[in-house]
């Protein structure tokens, strides 16, 4: 019997999320509008900074201090961290990444190296 050629149809859902006030440069509190479990594949940015998403509020204000150079230690909570530059605001992840938080919306930090809007879109699959 032949080896079926057909694929299985995979739509990833876009969500967008644009933060309603202007970032102030710094470290700035952001709750990402996602299923709290999902595989992100792509996430982009409007503008160059850190990107940290948190498995809790309590994890996000714990590792609040660590700086972008430096690696969390211990029980962090940190599921994801993603550095933008002028030159990159894109970025396809491989492998995927499982994201998995304790609440919807997910709590995250974001560093800005200006003050300006920060638009983020990520593309994901729900998993449920």
């Amino acid at each position: 019997m032949p080896l079926s050629k057909a694929r299985p149809n995979i739509n990833f859902n876009l969500s967008n999320l644009e933060t309603e006030h202007l970032i102030n440069i710094g470290k700035n509190e952001i709750y990402l509008p996602l299923e709290n479990s999902f595989l992100l594949t792509k996430v982009s940015s409007n503008t160059s900074g850190n990107l940290r998403i948190y498995k809790s509020v309590t994890k996000r204000d714990a590792d609040r201090n660590r700086s972008e150079n430096s690696d969390p230690t211990g029980n962090h909570g940190l599921v994801l961290e993603l550095g933008f530059t002028n030159l990159v605001l894109n970025v396809d992840l491989c492998p995927i990444v499982i994201v998995s938080s304790d609440i919807t919306p997910i709590p995250a930090l974001f560093t800005a190296s200006e003050s300006k809007y920060l638009l983020l879109n990520f593309a994901f699959l729900p998993l449920k």
